[in-house]
């Protein structure tokens, strides 16, 4: 970590606890465009319906509804709790766009207003304090765009005005203090689009113009210097889509032609090297959609196509386990197709992507631990795309995971129609079918069964009453009924159960209440 990057992060943690900051403060150098290039009625809502951070995942589906899941110190996920979710857990209705910072998450709701929660140490959700949020609170109104930087929140108002708010150790605020804000401040009028990276931002004017500033250590900005900058500057014309990641910049011009500068120590630029840019370098054509993340960038193309470059040591840029599937890659390697939206997590080398499909499935790869990338119980990274959840007749489907499951010598399988296979060694019982004969070819063992999980010689099941159901081997007591016993039949163990894992000699469930 280098000398700035603590700096900021000791700005997070020691920020002053500043005045409250009046909405009508107006930035004395106002970013000066032609007013008539404002739309007639002003903006309309945009954002992202997914966005991850560290280690959260957000995906709004196609009825509104707003889902979260990974871990939730600070009460990032605004469920109302502090308990990570593994699976995804409903927010709120009504959701149009969505944006999560380090510790803390924003939303749009489809009247405009703004809503915020978890981590406020430096006052980015923008409600006047600094106390954390588990719930969602309202921030403000008539709200079309807003970006969640690492400690600080810009966000677009229908009228084209820029606000910002929090960490601003770096400049990033923009309002030519180095002051911490509780509230949001006025920056610019006529702005279309912004975003927040974890130090700096960068925002787009209606005319197009692209201005930057911030912390500027690794040339993110763009403005042929390592500066920092508390107040706008321009950088380039002919923008129309930009992102800022950790120390990076992706950018987009009306040409469709996408361009990267700032930190490239992991190819994230994408310009097949790994030295930094501190001006705007050419990377590809026919790219509608970026999103940087810490040192990994993805990127959907004119015909929906998906592309990933730069760090990969947890999978996240979703090119699967062939030769050094772990290396950086230095230029856009194709990932899927059909994909309508895309988020590129942060944090260092640690990163996560959630997807979109055109199909309204919402799949993720790369770092895992708190669940964030698959959403599910799996503490497993992922170097492909997993598929997580598909959206039908308004209702959000959790997909079956632990449709199968191999042991030390014998395997399980729920099929399409719910029953239970297994076959293979049977010395303690562990295929379930009331004998310790082994079968060569699948027997059926239980009906309505949701998922399944074995190991040496014992296996569960959860059957879709979320009933536990455990056989085989039991010497430790790793079924759960209250013996030793080996059991040569499903017996049942307890209720309410969501999800399972069977270890070597011993069994952890997960129920309904996130119970362990």
């Amino acid at each position: 970590m280098n000398k700035r990057t603590t700096r900021g992060l000791l700005a997070f943690i020691l920020s002053l606890v500043m005045i409250f900051s009046s909405f009508s403060l107006v930035f004395a150098n106002e970013i000066a465009v032609d007013d008539a290039a404002m739309p007639a009625g002003g903006l309309s809502i945009q954002g992202s319906r997914v966005s991850t951070n560290y280690t959260v995942s957000f995906a709004i589906m196609p009825d509104g509804s707003l889902w979260g899941w990974g871990q939730n110190f600070d009460g990032r996920l605004g469920d109302g709790t502090t308990i990570d979710r593994r699976s995804p857990v409903k927010i709120m209705d009504n959701v149009v766009a969505v944006s999560s910072g380090l510790f803390h998450t924003m939303a749009i709701t489809t009247d405009g207003s703004l809503w915020g929660w978890g981590g406020n140490s430096s006052g980015q959700l923008g409600d006047g304090t600094t106390i954390n949020r588990h719930s969602p609170v309202k921030i403000a109104d008539n709200v079309a765009m807003v970006s969640a930087g690492m400690s600080h929140t810009v966000a677009i108002t229908s009228d084209g005005n820029l606000w910002t708010w929090g960490n601003n150790w770096w400049g990033q605020l923009g309002d030519g203090t180095n002051i911490d804000r509780h509230s949001p401040v006025h920056i610019a009028g006529n702005v279309a689009s912004v975003s927040a990276g974890f130090y700096h931002t960068m925002a787009i004017t209606t005319d197009t113009t692209l201005w930057g500033w911030g912390n500027n250590s690794h040339g993110q900005i763009g403005d042929g210097t390592t500066i920092d900058r508390n107040s706008p500057t321009l950088i380039t014309n002919g923008v129309t889509s930009v992102s800022a990641g950790h120390h990076h910049t992706m950018a987009i011009t009306t040409d469709t032609a996408l361009w990267g500068w700032g930190w490239n120590w992991q190819g994230q630029l994408g310009d097949g090297t790994y030295t930094d840019r501190h001006t705007p370098t050419f990377i590809t054509n026919g790219m509608i959609s970026v999103s940087a993340g810490s040192s990994h960038t993805m990127a959907i193309d004119v015909n929906s196509t998906l592309w990933g470059w730069g760090s990969n040591v947890n999978g996240q840029i979703g090119i699967g386990a062939f030769g050094d599937w772990n290396i950086p890659i230095s230029r856009p390697v194709q990932i899927m197709d059909n994909v309508a939206e895309v988020s590129a997590g942060s944090r260092s080398t640690v990163g996560h992507t959630i997807a979109i499909t055109l199909d309204g499935c919402l799949w993720g790869w790369g770092h895992n631990t708190h669940g964030q990338a698959t959403g599910n119980v799996s503490a497993m990274n992922q170097n492909r795309p997993v598929l997580i959840r598909c959206h039908d007749d308004g209702k959000m489907l959790q997909l079956q995971h632990n449709r199968v499951s191999a042991g030390h010598a014998h395997s399980l399988e729920i099929r399409p129609d719910g029953t239970l296979w297994a076959w293979g060694s049977n010395s303690h019982g562990q295929i379930g079918d009331g004998t310790i004969i082994s079968r060569l070819s699948p027997v059926q063992i239980m009906d309505n069964m949701a998922a399944v999980s074995t190991s040496n010689t014992h296996t569960m099941a959860i059957d879709n009453n979320g009933i536990l159901w455990g056989w085989g081997n039991n010497s430790s007591g790793q079924l759960g009924d209250g013996t030793t016993m080996r059991r040569l039949s499903p017996v049942q163990i307890m209720d309410n159960v969501v999800a399972v894992s069977a270890g070597a000699g011993h069994t952890v469930t997960i129920t309904k209440y996130e119970h362990i």
